[in-house]
């Protein structure tokens, strides 16, 4: 099992909105990625409508992959994954018609292009997938320098081809999922706290490298303890989510506009692993990734990176000027 600490952050901040258009779930395409008793693992599509799952043709689970993180950019996907045997994540390519992936690469570093430049690196993790407006593939890595046993976790761009992964900005340990607005090119992280009953989001500036304000999804909260598991924000603006709650592992989403403070609409639950259900299930992270939509928005500015090396402090304002650090882990389960 793999476990990610969680970190609880704690403090008033200014409401975190994703979105700017009237959406048409219709032209939308949602995906993830599951597993089968048959036995099966592949990448599915979920209804937009009431969350119905439904893999793709191609049965994947030969090469062993416990997807963490799911894109689709240019209609073209990627993905982040453990591998079936013991080394670094990987990053694939996948055909979003058929499923298929088309290539992977092991993800690396270079040491000496770190904040703090170093001897030696190993990435040890790479949870959640997202993209910039020009298709460059980000993930929230967790890394090693040299032998210290401390990790740390950031923000970072993975060259597709080689799979040199590049540190922007260090994050909270909570980290657990990123999105890019396309319309505004906001890139927001979504946190979690110590017990797993509220969730967080905090904007983030890839060029200053900084993080700001965490807030309380409260209307995440009403549905019971929330986690997020996944979330993609469409052309529309519209915003999707996975998160699991007390009671399921559920789709929801955030109309363009709408502050993520909001309560969401439910669009359904999913069938999770180990639950006696004759078909495609899921296993925790359930990525999302979501392809199209349509509203109008005005097309996402290019962000400019800073260029790595520079010696910034990670800029997690907290309004109350308070960071806990708590020890609950969330387990994330592979299929039988």
């Amino acid at each position: 099992m793999t476990r990610i600490p969680v970190l609880a952050c704690l403090g008033a901040a200014a409401v975190v909105a994703l979105g700017a258009a009237p959406a048409s779930a219709a032209d939308v395409t949602l995906y993830t990625y599951g597993t089968s008793s048959a036995p099966e693992m592949a990448f599915a599509t979920l209804s937009t409508t009431d969350a119905a799952l439904e893999f793709l043709a191609t049965n994947i689970g030969y090469l062993g992959l416990e997807v963490t993180g799911t894109e689709v950019c240019g209609g073209a996907g990627i993905a982040f994954a453990e591998p079936g045997e013991p080394g670094a994540p990987v990053i694939a390519t996948w055909n979003t018609s058929t499923g298929e992936v088309t290539a992977q690469s092991s993800l690396w570093m270079d040491p000496e292009s770190l904040p703090e430049p170093s001897d030696e690196a190993t990435v040890l993790g790479a949870l959640e997938a997202d993209s910039l407006s020009d298709c460059s593939p980000l993930t929230i890595v967790t890394y090693r320098v040299e032998d210290d046993p401390e990790t740390i976790t950031a923000i970072a761009s993975v060259d597709p081809g080689s799979g040199e992964t590049t540190v922007i900005v260090d994050v909270p340990s909570t980290a657990v999922a990123l999105a890019t607005n396309p319309i505004s090119g906001q890139v927001t992280l979504l946190l979690t706290d110590d017990s797993g009953a509220a969730a967080y989001a905090a904007p983030v500036d890839l060029a200053a490298k900084t993080v700001g304000a965490p807030v309380e999804l409260t209307g995440l909260g009403t549905l019971g303890g929330p986690i997020v598991q996944g979330v993609d924000v469409d052309e529309s603006g519209t915003t999707w989510m996975i998160v699991a709650t007390t009671e399921a592992m559920l789709v929801v989403s955030f109309a363009p506009g709408a502050a993520l403070t909001s309560t969401p609409t439910i669009v359904g639950d999913l069938p999770i692993t180990g639950s006696p259900v004759d078909g495609p299930t899921v296993f925790e992270p359930v990525p999302l990734a979501v392809s199209g939509g349509s509203g109008g928005g005005l097309p996402a500015p290019v962000p400019q990176l800073a260029a790595t090396g520079a010696e910034l402090p990670l800029g997690v304002a907290l309004g109350a000027g308070i960071l806990l650090l708590l020890g609950l882990v969330l387990t994330r389960r592979r299929a039988a």
